[in-house]
Formats: C-alpha cells, sequence, structure tokens
C-alpha cells in the first residue's frame, strides 16, 4: 500500500439556495463545479511510480448554519462527484493508465460574510471521498503483464469564493445575513 500527497489548484462556479425565517437559522443547498489541477505521486516507493490526478470535480451538497450579524457559520455534505485519472509504472512492465467518473461523498465547513448589499465572501474547509477505483482487469496479472491495483482517493481543500445575492429583503431567495 503506497500513501502520497497530492496538490495543485481549483476553480469553478457554484450556485444555491439559502433561506433565512424569523430565527438565526439558515438552511440551503448549493451546487457547484471545478476544474482542478490537483495531482500527486508516491515519489517511486517500492520500484513503482504511482500517480493520481484530479482533472474536475463538482458536488450536491445541504447546508445548515447560524447567522450572526452579517456572518454566516455553516456545515454542509452531500453527493460529490469527479473525473480522476491513474498511471501505474514499475519501469519493466507496460504502464497502466486510467480514467474514472467517481461518486462519492463530501462534508466540510465553513464561514460567509456580507460585506456589501450584494456581495459575499467565504471560506470553506471541505474533506471528499471517491470511494475506492480498481484498474483495468482482475486482481491477478493481466495478459499484457501488468497487475490490476486499487485506488482510493480523498482530498482535503480549502476554497475562498464571492458569491453574488440576487436578491434581499424578507421575501427574498436569500438568507438575511
Amino acid at each position: 500500500t503506497n500513501a502520497y500527497n497530492s496538490n495543485g489548484l481549483l476553480g469553478g462556479v457554484h450556485v444555491g439556495y439559502n433561506w433565512q425565517g424569523a430565527s438565526p437559522l439558515v438552511v440551503g443547498i448549493v451546487a457547484d463545479i471545478e476544474a482542478a489541477g490537483l495531482s500527486g505521486n508516491d515519489a517511486n516507493v517500492g520500484g513503482t511510480l504511482d500517480t493520481a490526478r484530479v482533472n474536475w470535480q463538482g458536488s450536491v451538497r445541504g447546508r445548515l448554519g447560524f447567522a450572526a450579524d452579517r456572518a454566516l457559520f455553516y456545515v454542509t455534505g452531500g453527493l460529490a462527484f469527479g473525473g480522476l485519472n491513474y498511471t501505474n509504472s514499475d519501469g519493466v512492465l507496460p504502464v497502466v493508465s486510467f480514467s474514472r467518473t467517481r461518486a462519492g461523498w463530501t462534508l466540510g465547513a465553513g464561514v460567509e460574510y456580507a460585506f456589501a448589499p450584494n456581495w459575499t465572501a467565504h471560506a470553506e474547509y471541505r474533506y471528499t471521498d471517491f470511494g475506492r477505483t480498481l484498474s483495468p482487469g482482475s486482481p491477478a496479472a493481466l495478459p499484457n503483464g501488468t497487475v490490476a491495483y486499487s485506488t482510493q482517493t480523498t482530498t482535503h481543500t480549502v476554497r475562498l469564493g464571492v458569491s453574488y445575492l440576487f436578491s434581499t429583503g424578507p421575501s427574498a431567495v436569500v438568507a438575511r445575513y
């Protein structure tokens, strides 16, 4: 079993709906899609060079928060999906490279702050688990001499963003915070 750290950048867009009644409790739903450049390798541990790359990712999540003046403190979680690419090379056997679109789950927390009448900025941490991915073939040696393997992809990301609120007021689609 090899473990390694990946790093990189991602960027994308999000859309959501928040509702706040008379209390400071805020409930909502958020969807996002991001282009990603997250990649890493195991630095040739054990004589093989394994690499993993997240090319894109997205999510559909619920959000539950507490509004305090112009700030919203929240937790979020839901369905995650992404485009993943894996490569394994030991320098002797043929290279195994394959791509998968995977679904998984994500969970996180953040804070959003209304810095202008229709604008908010947010910082959010999220953990995402895309589950276990098997390379093509069976766990035994494949006909071309390569060996199938299993990879589990998880990410820890910190997101910074800016949102535009399309309406405000008591009957608004967005929270009052």
